[in-house]
């Protein structure tokens, strides 16, 4: 990015406030539209005249994420059992497991200050290895998370040259990348090796994968595609909800008083479970504000196949058409004081009372993301464990601006001091399960 140069966010926000849909020039990619109101957000993303571009083809292939027409209409049918409420309330103890062993280091150093960032990746892409895939991460972790890391990020930046044309990507990069990409595709190809040569019992989606037949049958390089894909979308969406949400906390000390109390009256210092979800609505409300204001998929593109009309405009064929989230979710006409950290937006009342697609945190249509309720009960169940054992407080001087790529993330290195809380109501220290 150049220097002075607006941020791909800041950019599309600028646009926002000129209208509900704003043409302008995205270089070799010519004309391109974004549109910024419920209604034609829904035209666009309930239309199968507007469709994925390839940007995530990069690293997902033709996975769920990725791909369109009937590839993803018979992927989604083949998938859409791992993701029942059913199937995801059993992953519970997979989640606050791990996030206990989480704890567990964190008192063998409090206090002391830690890269949330860090610590929030690892503890997501373990809980998303675990629970979809029957993975033990401790071993590899490291390498994977790094290895993910490049390759989202490069990705990321290569999206953003879309809003912002004059980014460039060197070969080094493209090399990094590569190596990056190895590194993931070994993973997954070594997945689907060893539950085959083992033949033993499988996650629901692994077994899903693997025993797919007939016209559903998958080549080895499908299956990776849909590994890969549940892999990083699933852990970096939870990632950016809990690091922001950790971060925001620090700064509202009110809400984060409020939380602790739900926590204290709903659970009294216990592990939740996934049957506690339904006592915590100050709990998702929280998660929710946090992704408003750092929605997970912050833009999304799509190609327009055909000559159309939003609100007046003519779209023509071949143009792109983005929905920004993160513009979305600051529309003055939905959100009163946008900037404005207030999870009391939430509200049942509220909620209702706002249109379906003025809040698209994991996207909507068809299209909407397949692990959407995962990601919040894995956001509920380690917001409330964690938050029961330690505040996370601000180091002053960290930088606190989101940067654009696949997702808004935290900036790099986003040091966090770890400050334990007394013992809960009544009495009894917060299990950690171990």
């Amino acid at each position: 990015m150049k220097p002075n140069q607006p941020k791909p966010h800041e950019l599309l926000l600028d646009l926002a406030r000129s209208g509900d849909v704003v043409p302008y020039h995205g270089g070799p990619y010519g004309p391109v539209y974004l549109v910024n109101h419920p209604d034609y957000v829904a035209q666009v993303l309930q239309n199968s005249n507007y469709v994925r571009g390839s940007v995530m083809k990069l690293l997902l292939g033709d996975g769920l994420l990725s791909s369109e027409g009937p590839h993803w209409q018979r992927q989604r049918r083949l998938m859409q059992p791992a993701f029942h409420q059913q199937s995801i309330a059993g992953f519970d103890s997979i989640i606050t497991e791990a996030a206990g062993r989480t704890i567990r280091r964190w008192q063998t150093t409090a206090p002391a200050v830690i890269d949330v960032a860090t610590e929030m990746t690892n503890l997501t892409l373990s809980i998303i290895a675990k629970a979809l895939l029957g993975v033990d991460l401790s071993r590899q972790l490291d390498r994977l998370c790094e290895a993910i890391g490049i390759a989202a990020e490069d990705v990321g930046d290569f999206a953003c040259t879309l809003l912002l044309p004059d980014h460039r990507i060197s070969r080094s990069d493209k090399r990094r990348f590569d190596q990056a990409l190895e590194t993931v595709d070994r993973f997954a190809y070594d997945l689907i090796d060893n539950y085959r040569r083992e033949n033993s019992k499988t996650p629901i989606l692994l077994s899903l994968l693997l025993g797919a037949n007939g016209d559903n049958a998958l080549d080895e390089r499908q299956m990776r595609d849909e590994i890969v894909t549940m892999l990083v979308a699933g852990h970096i969406t939870a990632t950016n909800m809990l690091v922001w949400t950790w971060h925001l906390l620090a700064e509202h000390r009110t809400v984060e008083e409020r939380l602790h109390a739900e926590l204290a009256q709903a659970l009294g210092g216990r592990l939740p479970a996934a049957s506690d979800v339904t006592n915590l609505p100050y709990t998702r409300m929280v998660l929710q504000e946090s992704m408003r204001l750092y929605p997970p998929v912050w833009f999304i593109a799509r190609r327009a196949l055909a000559d159309d009309e939003i609100c007046c405009q003519r779209i023509e064929a071949e143009a792109t058409v983005v929905v920004s989230p993160y513009t979305l979710h600051r529309h003055p006409a939905y959100w009163e004081k946008p900037e404005q950290f207030d999870p009391e937006r939430f509200t049942p009342e509220l909620s209702a009372a706002r249109p379906r697609y003025a809040f698209i945190p994991f996207g909507a249509g068809p299209h909407l993301c397949i692990g959407n309720h995962l990601a919040m009960l894995e956001g509920q169940l380690v917001l409330a464990t964690v938050a029961q054992r330690f505040r996370l407080t601000a180091v002053p001087g960290q930088p606190n601006q989101p940067e654009a790529g696949i997702t808004l993330r935290s900036p790099r290195a986003l040091a966090m001091k770890l400050v334990a809380r007394p013992e809960t109501r009544d009495g009894a220290q917060p299990e950690t399960d171990g």
